[in-house]
Formats: structure tokens, sequence, C-alpha cells
């Protein structure tokens, strides 16, 4: 019986010192995990805050002033470069030594009189009225001088914003805009950025954009402009010191509109085929290190 006792103790004591001992040795054995390391694009870039604006519009002047003879198009209506917008029949009025007095519309020699008798004549060849028609005094001759009927062309695709003649008849100067057309891309986002990172920012650099206002997209532009002049601003936090950056918005939809608050994160530099290795993989050594 003893003998059984005595067996049953030692190889429970036995199992007992290898159970100990295997857990001493996986204590002093060095831990180590297999992580992926995979090659990709590290950008560094710059996060700053700014304001969506609307571009100005394109404004399209006549090359001499004139009467308007055909309008093409309307206020709203959208158009492209190079399509026609109005023929105008340029007028030129020039005073002469040698002309006397006269009660005609041309002989105070001044572009308001022209404009008007001109304008009559349109009018009366439209009624379609042979009878109605008034003559034509001095032209070609005189002091007052028709030339070639030109066309006015769209310079740039877009939305016409205004319209200085929306019929034919009306007079146009060449020193206020005939046509102003707005463009489809008409968005700008003005941003201010810190002073400590405005030297890393070019012009071309590609910009990702996002806002509370617009939640639900991201566009994407480029940097368009770089003030010459920093500005300093007063914020909740104090005086800052800043430098504004105009950026383009590419294929603006309708949720972003003039007046929003935009993010944007400008991508400074990118640098291709970069191993990048998982946080959780980064350690740390006694110092902290």
């Amino acid at each position: 019986m003893k003998r059984y006792v005595l067996l049953f103790t030692f190889t429970a004591a036995s199992i007992a010192a290898i159970i100990l001992s295997g857990y001493a040795g996986m204590r002093s054995m060095l831990h180590v995990s297999a992580v992926k390391v995979s090659a990709g694009t590290a950008e560094d870039t710059v996060i700053c805050t700014g304001k969506v604006e609307s571009i100005r519009g394109n404004s399209i002047y006549a090359s001499k002033p004139g009467i308007v003879e055909t309008v093409y198009i309307k206020k709203g209506e959208e158009v492209t470069s190079g399509q026609p917008l109005m023929d105008i029949l340029p007028i030129s009025v020039s005073a002469s030594s040698n002309s006397s007095s006269s009660s005609s519309a041309f002989s105070d020699s001044n572009y308001s009189g022209a404009a008007q008798a001109y304008a009559a004549y349109l009018k009366a060849m439209q009624s379609g009225s042979n009878s109605s028609i008034p003559s034509l005094p001095n032209v070609n001759t005189g002091d007052t001088k028709t030339g070639t009927k030109y066309t006015l062309r769209a310079t740039a695709s877009g939305v016409v914003a205004s319209i200085a003649a929306e019929a034919a008849g009306a007079y146009l100067t060449s020193d206020s805009p005939a046509v102003v057309i707005r463009s489809k891309d008409s968005l700008q986002v003005r941003l201010s950025v810190d002073e400590s990172q405005a030297a890393n920012l070019r012009v071309g650099q590609r910009v990702q954009i996002s806002g509370v206002g617009f939640k639900n997209s991201s566009y994407s532009g480029e940097i368009k402009f770089i003030a010459s002049e920093a500005k300093q601003l007063i914020s909740a936090t104090g005086q800052e010191t800043v430098v504004e950056v105009l950026t383009s918005v590419d294929n603006p939809g309708d949720d972003i509109k003039p007046g929003f608050t935009a993010k944007a994160k400008i991508i400074t530099s990118q640098r291709s085929q970069v191993l990048t290795v998982p946080y959780e993989a980064v350690g740390e050594d006694a110092s902290g290190r």
C-alpha cells in the first residue's frame, strides 16, 4: 500500500515539475508575431479650412459700338465657346470741321443720336411695312458711318448671366459688357493656410474638398493662386498669421453652394512604392523610444 502511495506522490510531483518548468521556459522565450508589409503610396498633406465662392462671370464686350440687329441667346441659356451671341452693325460718328449744323439725328456727332436713328430704322424693317421705313441720312457719308456687320461670339462655355441688349434695335457701347457668361465650373474655395505650412504649397497641387454642407459628396481641385503676402486673422485662440490660397472645384454638383464652409486636404507630395508597417507592429523600448 505504501508503495502505491509513494509511486503516486512521485508521479504527481514529476508532472508538476514538468508543467512549472515549461511555463518558466515559455516566459523566458521571445514572443514573435508576423505582420505583412505592403508597398503603397505615401502622401504629405496640409489640412486647412475656408469658404466656397462663386467666380465672376466672363464678360464679353462689343469690339465696336453699334446697333444690335439679331440676338441669338437668352438669359439663363447654356452656350459653348465660339457660339454666336448677337449680330451688331457698327456705327462711327466723327466730328467734321466742314459740316454745317443740321437738325438731323446725325448732325450733333454723337453716338446717342446715331443709335436712335438706326434703332428706328431697324424697328421699321422688322414691322414689314416699306412705307414706314425712314431714310438714313448721311449713311457712309458725312459725320456718321456704318461699318460691316459683325457677330459677337462666346469666348467661353457656360450659362448666360446677363445681356445688355435682349432685343434687336438696342445700342451697344464698347466700354461695358454686352454679355456676361458664368462658367458651369464657376466655384472656387478660398483657404487660409497657417504660415508654418505655407512653404510647402505650390500652384497646381491637387486638393480634396469636403464640407458639412455637402457631406455626401467629396470634390477635387487644384491650387490656382497663392497670395504673395500673409495676413493676420483674429480667431477664438488668438491672432493667427495665414496665407490666402484659392483652389478650383472640379465638376461641382448642385449640393455645393457659394458661402458653404469647406475643409481642404492639400497633397503637397506623393511617394510611390513606399513600404508601410501596421501601427500595431511598432513597439518601444524601455526608454520609450
